[in-house]
């Protein structure tokens, strides 16, 4: 179409049909498709071109040929509209008037492109032609139809196009929506010079399932759909579905009526929720715990492997039995009763409460004891019932085990208690026989004893009240132990018992240089309590600060009401003080802080445990606070229901 007479011999090609070149849609019968290689001098057509006008001409120069059909008046401009496409790259289109060999001059309208390489050179020529009547039939003035149907491709959120698939197994798109280029960045019409670029860069791992399921559909002429990625105009792989309807061509190809969708966001959501979906499948087969959920009707649902591992059953063969067949006849009669509560009132006395302890049935029959907390939530607009079982036969075993062996160690500890308290009687009438004599010794009874002999004589009296108190302490915590000791509970003034016993304590406080000092500015009336045993708790008290107070320290007693109407007796020193990691263990039975520390002390380390015996027997508590050189604060608080109400 210019003078290329420079070029190689060209090469006409009688294409036929459909271009394989450009595929396009909407052109009329009489509209020809031609392709001209400027570097090789050739040039392809369909058999209506030559019917449109004759290029046979010499073999050397069919552009020569072909402009010598044009009408003089025209050459001009379309020599130019072709050398203004090829320098400049610019679509051709153009009209013109040219005779097709019958001697009448007709228009005809020309339409190309360039296909360049590197984007410089022009390379080749494509394009259509055909007489002006037959394009005016469709493009210049479309009817209400056409025009609605475009409306459509522009407005329509996919990507509307038209596969073709020839026999040769050539694939063009005879049309295609321009929303491709949203996914890909490519122009719809260049797909009609590359169909290559379309669909060209398929994700390596979705590439071979692309090309088997066309080729399913292309074979059984079944619907065509698919996911997969492609790469698109931002350089990620987006994920897109397509759909589309196959059907036979006249020549044997396949054409297929596609739609296209984007669906990258929707397949995120589903590879998230498959994401989770997984992660909470491993938990439960990897949980070691037993999860069955069940519907409204209770049918299993869900069977984690710890739940096939506890009943004995794979969950191929118990998932959709009813949840019964887990329970034994009693559990079930209860397990429908809570059912019908619950489709009656909405409520479940065992729903969402702590756990509990029922009897289940293993596929054997065989009974598991189990402990089950059960829930209930909505899902998708349906109930479901969530059961978290344990198996709790090791620990039933434990503590039956454990059981046995506190019998043991209560019947022994009972047994100890009773040959103690036999023993504490037994010792204590030869010790009272000894402290008898003893005092007679030194009244004279027996004749005059010399002084040395006295000294022997107090000494055997002081050790024998001292292990006399150690006998009676021990039996008492005998008694407390088997159940032996009794409250004798009488109203008594606390204000008498605590002078009474000051008066007791007060020569041990002289003899060890500390003040005793007694304190009743708030103290109730009267208490009811075993007072005998109350005055035992203040004398321990006492004598316990006493021992650990150095001389010229104080011993405060007191007495008061607390804030609730509660008595308190409370015994505050200035001693040495205890440590605190000796506190929680003061009123056990025999425990004795290390008295290396404090210098050499009397005691048993039953005293304290029988104070704080006997207060819990009078339903109070007994705190004590201490820290190292800052003294010791012992506090009974007995409940204020002991106070007695006084009239007046």
């Amino acid at each position: 179409m210019m003078d290329t007479s420079n070029k190689a011999p060209h090469k006409m090609r009688n294409i036929g049909g459909e271009s394989p070149r450009t595929g396009a849609s909407g052109t009329s019968p009489e509209t020809g498709f031609w392709e001209w290689d400027i570097d090789n001098n050739s040039i392809w057509v369909t058999d209506n071109i030559k019917n449109l006008i004759d290029i046979a001409g010499p073999a050397a120069h069919p552009h020569k040929c072909f402009l010598a059909t044009v009408h003089p008046d025209d050459a001009e401009k379309v020599k130019q509209g072709i050398g203004s496409a090829i320098g400049k790259g610019e679509p051709l289109e153009l009209e013109y008037r040219a005779n097709p060999g019958d001697g009448n001059w007709e228009s005809y309208h020309m339409s190309a492109r360039i296909r360049a390489s590197d984007g410089v050179k022009a390379l080749t020529l494509i394009g259509t032609l055909g007489p002006v009547t037959a394009r005016s039939a469709t493009d210049p003035a479309p009817s209400a139809e056409i025009q609605e149907f475009r409306s459509f491709l522009r407005n329509v959120p996919a990507v509307i196009y038209q596969r073709v698939l020839s026999p040769d197994g050539r694939i063009h798109y005879p049309m295609i929506s321009h929303h491709i280029q949203d996914i890909l960045g490519v122009d719809p019409a260049s797909i009609v010079d590359r169909p290559d670029r379309c669909f060209g860069e398929i994700h390596p791992d979705d590439k071979a399932r692309f090309e088997r399921e066309m080729d399913v559909s292309r074979e059984t002429l079944e619907r065509w759909e698919t996911e997969f990625r492609i790469l698109g105009a931002d350089g990620d792989f987006h994920w897109v579905r397509t759909i589309g309807s196959p059907r036979r061509l006249s020549d044997g190809g396949t054409l297929w009526d596609c739609v296209l969708f984007d669906v990258s966001d929707q397949k995120q959501i589903e590879l998230r929720a498959k994401e989770q979906t997984d992660y909470l499948r491993l938990i439960l087969e990897n949980v070691s715990v037993a999860v069955v959920t069940a519907d409204n009707d209770g049918s299993i649902e869900i069977f984690n492997p710890a739940a096939a591992a506890m009943f004995g059953y794979e969950p191929a063969e118990i998932i959709g039995e009813n949840v019964a067949r887990l329970m034994t006849a009693g559990q079930r009669e209860k397990h429908d009763q809570a059912m019908d509560e619950y489709a009656d009132t909405g409520r479940g006395r065992i729903l969402n409460t702590g756990p509990r302890e029922v009897i289940g049935l293993n596929r054997d029959g065989k009974p598991v004891p189990l402990e089950i907390s059960t829930s209930t939530g909505a899902l998708a607009g349906r109930r479901i019932f969530i059961a978290i079982i344990r198996d709790i036969a090791d620990r039933k075993r434990q503590e039956a085990a454990l059981r046995a062996a506190l019998e043991e160690a209560e019947m022994g500890n009972r047994a100890k208690s009773r040959f103690l308290a036999n023993m504490s009687h037994e010792l204590r009438t030869p010790l009272n026989a000894i402290l008898g004599f003893g005092s007679m010794l030194l009244s004279g009874i027996g004749g005059q004893v010399n002084q040395k002999q006295t000294e022997y004589l107090r000494d055997i009296e002081t050790s024998g009240h001292h292990l006399l108190e150690l006998i009676e302490d021990l039996l008492d915590i005998s008694k407390l132990e088997i159940g032996g000791l009794e409250l004798d509970e009488q109203p008594f003034d606390p204000r008498t018992m605590m002078e009474a016993s000051l008066r007791l304590v007060r020569r041990m406080g002289v003899e060890a240089d500390v003040d005793v000092i007694l304190s009743a500015k708030n103290a109730p009336a009267l208490i009811n309590g075993d007072e005998r045993r109350v005055r035992q708790i203040v004398l321990n008290l006492l004598t316990n600060a006493l021992k650990f107070t150095p001389a010229g320290g104080t011993v405060l007693l007191e007495t008061e009401l607390a804030t609730d109407g509660a008595p308190i007796l409370r015994v505050t020193d200035s001693g040495i003080g205890i440590p605190p990691e000796h506190l929680a263990r003061l009123g056990e039975p025999f425990y004795q802080v290390d008295r290396k520390a404090f210098g050499s002390t009397e005691g048993s380390g039953l005293g304290l445990a029988l104070t704080k015996r006997l207060t819990e027997m009078h339903g109070g508590t007994l705190t004590m606070e201490s820290k190292p050189g800052e003294g010791t604060v012992a506090t009974v608080r007995l409940p204020p229901e002991r106070v007695v109400a006084v009239d007046g």
